[in-house]
C-alpha cells in the first residue's frame, strides 16, 4: 500500500488525489495544524501522530465524505466552527474513526442527512458548546460506536440514527434519537446514552 508523508505547509487534497489516482494508501501528516477543506477520495486513510486529545496534529475545515469505497481516519483532532462533515445525497461509503477527536461549535460533526453506508467510531470524543454528533434523519446508516464519549455544553444538541446503531461502553450527554424497533439498536458494555428518545423506523 503506498504512502505519503507530508508537513503542515503542504495540501491534504492534493496528496489525497494523488493516492486516489493510484488505487488508494495511507497519507500521513506530520504534527501540526492543517487549514484546508477538503473534498474526500476513497480507498484513502488520513493518519495523524500522536494523541488526538494533545493535539498534535489537527485538521480544521468542512469535508466532503466520497461518494462510495472507503475512508479512514487515525490519530487526528478535527474541527471546525460548524458542521466538519458533509456528504451528497445517497452517499454510501464506508468510514472509520480510530482514536481521533471532533469538535465543532455551532453544527454537526457529520451533518450527513441522506447517508446511507456504514460508519465505524473506535476510542474517540466528540465535543463543543452548540454541537450534535450525527444527524442521519432521512438517510439507512449503520453506524456502530466503541469506547467513545460525545459531549456537549447545549444540552438540545442531538445525534439522529433513523436506522441501524450500536454503541459499546460510550458515554453520550446530550439527547440522542434512534429508531423505536428494537432490531435496528443494541446498547451493550455499560453504555450511558443520558438523554434517549426512541422514533418510529424510516420507512
Amino acid at each position: 500500500m503506498k504512502k505519503i508523508t507530508i508537513s503542515p505547509d503542504e495540501k491534504i487534497q492534493k496528496h489525497c488525489h494523488l493516492l486516489e489516482r493510484n488505487g488508494g494508501g495511507i497519507l500521513e501528516l506530520l504534527p501540526g495544524i492543517y487549514n484546508e477543506d477538503i473534498v474526500l477520495p476513497k480507498d484513502v486513510v488520513i493518519q495523524g501522530s500522536g494523541l488526538a486529545d494533545l493535539d498534535f496534529t489537527v485538521i480544521r475545515g468542512s469535508h466532503v465524505l466520497p461518494q462510495n469505497g472507503k475512508i479512514g481516519f487515525s490519530y487526528l483532532k478535527l474541527e471546525n466552527k460548524n458542521s466538519i462533515f458533509v456528504c451528497k445525497k445517497d452517499c454510501d461509503c464506508t468510514f472509520l474513526f480510530y482514536s481521533c477527536c471532533l469538535e465543532v461549535d455551532d453544527g454537526w460533526a457529520l451533518e450527513i442527512p441522506h447517508f446511507k453506508g456504514k460508519g465505524t467510531f473506535f476510542d474517540g470524543w466528540i465535543k463543543g458548546k452548540k454541537n450534535g454528533f450525527v444527524n442521519n434523519t432521512d438517510g439507512k446508516g449503520a453506524f456502530k460506536f466503541y469506547n467513545l464519549t460525545s459531549e456537549s455544553q447545549d444540552k438540545k444538541a442531538e445525534m439522529i440514527l433513523p436506522y441501524k446503531s450500536k454503541f459499546f461502553g460510550v458515554h453520550i450527554t446530550h439527547k440522542v434519537i434512534l429508531s423505536k424497533d428494537p432490531e435496528n439498536y443494541s446498547i451493550l458494555g455499560a453504555s450511558e446514552l443520558e438523554n434517549l428518545t426512541l422514533n418510529q423506523k424510516n420507512e
